[in-house]
């Protein structure tokens, strides 16, 4: 594989393979930037948001007992869907066959844990700087053979030249066929506007229907992006700005009638400190009708979206969100203000 980086108009760059310092920085890498775990898949529309829940994370060998391993990241993204993440650099001979007997030691233990788990929602992801052929084809195996468990290795190749750097992911094991052997609660569709709408229609009074009409028009009208999801049953909606060098998601709308507020994807940039996602709940439990719980901090707690139903309540909270966009250094396009409501 050949890279080239256009340094400036005038300047084309060919990157060289170079490897990763150590795996330590190779696991840093990851915690730091988990967008890389999409790898070359998905659009913006469909790719995966990661929040990383620990670094090292001990897995014991049986229920209730003393860690015995430690995975090498624990994710959820924003299904709620667990991912364990074993990185191993191709130097690590254990990356052949080993490292697969130990993630499915994990992965046996945490099917007993919790809503998803017990579904068998876990998602096991490989990442190498290069993912061996004999690793690839097991990966692919057990990825057909495991449903609705999802198995994948991803590949981050690391480039220099002339003081830059560039990392290239390929993910494996993510083909179709294996992809719609695991869609959990029947298939995934791609909503839109005009779908959203009408399910939102069904599911809610009219008057709930303007309100979220008047919503997503200030999300339109100032977001960089406007993300719907691929639930099988239920619509989402999103926002996403950008700000602090990141995409941010803050707020979303479900066809079941709540909006819902993405705390938890807040914890990285402007509000990973405690105090500001607390300033953040304090002016949403200022208006009338509000009253999300103080542990509300680290999850996505909703609100019914009739909540907005007064004029007077719809213009506070989107002055609530006009401050948040604003602290996260987003700055909102002209004429787009709450007080257009």
């Amino acid at each position: 594989m050949t890279v080239f980086v256009l340094k400036d108009p005038q300047t084309l760059v060919a990157m060289q393979p170079a490897d990763f310092a150590s795996e330590d920085h190779f696991q840093a890498l990851l915690a730091d930037f988990p967008s890389l775990l999409s790898g070359d898949q998905g659009d913006g529309t469909s790719a995966r948001r990661w929040m990383l829940i620990k670094r090292e994370k001990s897995v014991a060998a049986q229920e209730g007992g003393a860690g015995r391993w430690s995975v090498d990241h624990l994710f959820v993204d924003q299904d709620g869907v667990p991912t364990l993440v074993e990185v191993k650099r191709q130097t690590d001979t254990r990356i052949r066959r080993e490292v697969v007997g130990q993630m499915l030691d994990y992965a046996a233990l945490w099917e007993r844990m919790s809503t998803n788990l017990q579904a068998g929602r876990i998602r096991m992801l490989f990442v190498a700087d290069r993912i061996p052929p004999e690793l690839r084809r097991i990966v692919e195996f057990l990825n057909r053979q495991m449903s609705p468990a999802e198995v994948l290795a991803l590949e981050l190749r690391q480039f220099e030249g002339e003081g830059l750097k560039t990392i290239v992911p390929v993910l494996y094991g993510q083909t179709e066929d294996a992809q719609s052997r695991k869609e959990v609660g029947g298939p995934k569709r791609q909503w839109d506007q005009e779908t959203f709408f009408a399910d939102f229609g069904e599911r809610n009074t009219p008057e709930a229907c303007q309100t979220a009409e008047k919503i997503f028009s200030w999300m339109r009208q100032n977001g960089d992006q406007i993300v719907f999801g691929r639930g099988a049953k239920d619509g989402s909606v999103s926002i996403m700005v950008m700000g602090g060098g990141q995409r941010n998601y803050p707020m979303s709308i479900w066809t079941y009638g709540r909006i819902e507020i993405e705390f938890q994807y807040l914890i990285r940039g402007s509000f990973a400190p405690e105090d500001k996602r607390r300033e953040l709940l304090r002016r949403l439990n200022d208006i009338e009708g509000i009253a999300l719980p103080r542990d509300s901090i680290t999850r996505r707690p909703t609100i019914p979206i009739t909540t907005f139903s007064s004029d007077v309540r719809l213009k506070a909270f989107l002055k609530v969100m006009d401050w948040l966009l604003g602290e996260i250094g987003h700055t909102p396009k002209a004429g787009t203000a709450a007080s257009a409501f």
